[in-house]
């Protein structure tokens, strides 16, 4: 496999940004039912609509004020003891006693969590004073010491639970957080980049090519004066029509205009063109099925990805093939770089504490073609080629628009 440097494709820029997967699962057989009784019995089975009963009972109840809460809290530690009072010591309420506990935990503080431990353990008291087994009052009082303890265990393990929960969700928050923080980035680097293509197609590449044209008229004019320097002015005209032709594969490269005009399909086939033409490598592009893309930025990330792989592969992985194929079928598309080089580096070379320049652009290619695979919902797999190589695979949902080469800006 190849490394996976940073590096532009020759003569393709990349940007250098630092930087995950579904799995479909086949349905079972339903024993001969039929679709419309169990697609009824997996709905009055879900607990979806539970934990979205639950979602908004706990919301609900998070709005009130902490008096109300409390208030509400009373009522069912007192309800639960006349009932225990009235079924006697044969049946148990013991662990219903919990309820107002966790409901003071989870919505209020741990100290209002152990006052109703307290409040708990006096109306379990109260509630089985007159009818209990035993024989003395201190076992009866030793009992009610029991269950405070058990009470006040419940108590912190609720504000334990409570705790995971805010702790959970503040890393969930700031996850997400980050991943917007990334896009955003992401956006900026890609608008500079289109700037820069934008800036270099249509300032310097026109500059260079007004004085290619300044060169060939004074080349015309010293050749018509018989003048020996006509000749140096011919190969002033053709040094500058050279710089104006890298300028022009730059600027595609920054900025692929193709990916607007023509689709990501036309893009990648003129990279891959461009890249055979300047570099010598046979670089092969191959299209199947209706690729068409109706977001431009999936479009942007998957064409960046491609050439970040193509880079790689020409610059680290020493390759003189490369075939870059995407494959549509069903609403799923595959973009496939392979090439015939010489392969992954081993994990100490694209360590983050490697000491080679190479080593470290490595991990920092990988990097970038993961963060780009994340930021659009695509999963990235990179393994060996057969027999030698790399191929990366990037897969993603696609549900191509109405007019497959069109892609909305």
């Amino acid at each position: 496999m190849t490394s996976f440097g940073m590096t532009p494709p020759l003569p393709l820029g990349s940007p250098e940004l630092a930087e995950p997967p579904s799995a479909g699962v086949g349905r079972p057989g339903n024993g001969g039912r039929p679709r419309e009784v169990e697609a009824s019995a997996e709905r009055s089975i879900s607990p979806s609509w539970v934990s979205r009963a639950l979602e908004v009972a706990g919301t609900a109840i998070r709005r009130q004020p902490i008096w109300v809460l409390r208030l509400e809290a009373l009522a069912i530690l007192a309800g639960i003891g006349i009932i225990d009072e009235r079924t006697g010591w044969e049946t148990s309420l013991y662990v219903f006693y919990a309820i107002p506990i966790l409901m003071s935990v989870w919505f209020a503080s741990r100290a209002d969590g152990l006052v109703f431990a307290a409040l708990a353990s006096i109306v379990w008291w109260i509630a089985n004073r007159t009818e209990n087994p035993y024989v003395t009052s201190w076992g009866y009082n030793w009992a009610t010491i029991s269950r405070f303890a058990y009470f006040a265990f419940m108590a912190f393990g609720g504000t334990a639970l409570r705790t995971q929960r805010d702790n959970d969700r503040a890393r969930i928050a700031a996850l997400e957080r980050t991943q917007e923080l990334e896009k955003e980035v992401l956006q900026v680097s890609e608008l500079e980049q289109q700037r820069i293509g934008r800036d270099l197609h249509d300032g310097l590449c026109q500059h260079l090519v007004a004085v290619s044209c300044s060169a060939r008229i004074l080349g015309d004019e010293l050749a018509k004066g018989g003048s020996e320097r006509a000749t140096d002015a011919r190969q002033i005209e053709n040094a500058v029509r050279d710089a104006a032709a890298q300028a022009r594969n730059l600027a595609r490269g920054l900025f692929p205009v193709q990916l607007n005009h023509g689709g990501l399909g036309v893009a990648l086939d003129e990279m891959a063109s461009t890249t055979k033409r300047l570099t010598g490598v046979e670089v092969v592009f191959t299209e199947t099925g209706d690729t068409g893309l109706a977001d431009s930025g999936v479009g942007m990330q998957l064409y960046r990805v491609a050439q970040e792989a193509l880079g790689n592969a020409i610059k680290h992985g020493d390759a003189r093939r490369v075939e870059i194929s995407m494959i549509q079928e069903g609403e799923r598309l595959t973009l496939t770089i392979s090439d015939d080089g010489c392969g992954f580096p081993s994990p100490p070379e694209i360590s983050p504490g490697a000491g080679t320049e190479s080593a470290r652009s490595a991990g920092m290619g990988l990097r970038s073609m993961r963060y780009r695979a994340r930021s659009i919902d695509a999963e990235l797999e990179i393994r060996a080629g057969s027999p030698r190589g790399t191929m990366i695979i990037c897969r993603l949902v696609n549900r191509p628009p109405s007019n497959p080469r069109a892609i909305d800006g």
